[in-house]
């Protein structure tokens, strides 16, 4: 029986959230999961970032080591057939692909060289299509430029974040 002394509003008192306070609730726990989300991307970015760069400084010491054996750079794969049906990138990520593909074929034919990449993590290299290439922090393939760095030195390029090479965000062993 209820109280007739009780008012009305006192009834209420213990029955749970209203409406507007679950909403509210709701919207501080999305706001809270939206900021940790974009914290947590901005922080695999920074990682993928310093990792890419990591590599293309392992890679760019072999690339010398390379030169300092043989007294040439290696050579950049040039003679690049169309781009296969089955490729599922683009024409570009193709030309990347044969470059790389040739970089890591003579820089392992060189002892010198290869003992210099023995200190990749094995992330660093990928087997596609049969061939072993470099790829960056990202997951994407390298690209290598036999002269095209600052001075007309060897370069190795990142697509970076967005992962199109070509971009403002492009990663390069020069850091130009």
């Amino acid at each position: 029986m209820r109280d007739p002394l009780m008012k009305k509003s006192d009834i209420h008192q213990g029955r749970g959230f209203t409406l507007i306070e679950m909403i509210i609730v709701v919207m501080v726990i999305a706001i809270l999961v939206g900021v940790v989300i974009g914290v947590s991307k901005m922080i695999a970015a920074r990682a993928a970032n310093e990792k890419t760069r990591m590599y293309m400084e392992t890679i760019s010491l072999a690339i010398e080591t390379y030169y300092e054996s043989t007294k040439d750079y290696p050579y950049q794969e040039t003679d690049i057939p169309e781009t296969p049906d089955d490729w599922r990138w683009t024409s570009r990520d193709w030309h990347a692909f044969m470059r790389n593909k040739k970089l890591y074929q003579q820089l392992i034919a060189v002892p010198s060289a290869q003992k210099r990449l023995a200190v990749l993590p094995e992330d660093a290299v990928r087997n596609i299509y049969g061939e072993n290439v470099f790829i960056d922090g990202f997951e994407m393939l390298l690209d290598y430029f036999r002269s095209g760095g600052v001075g007309g030195s060897p370069v190795l390029i990142s697509a970076g974040p967005d992962r199109t090479f070509d971009t403002e965000d492009d990663i390069r062993s020069d850091n130009r």
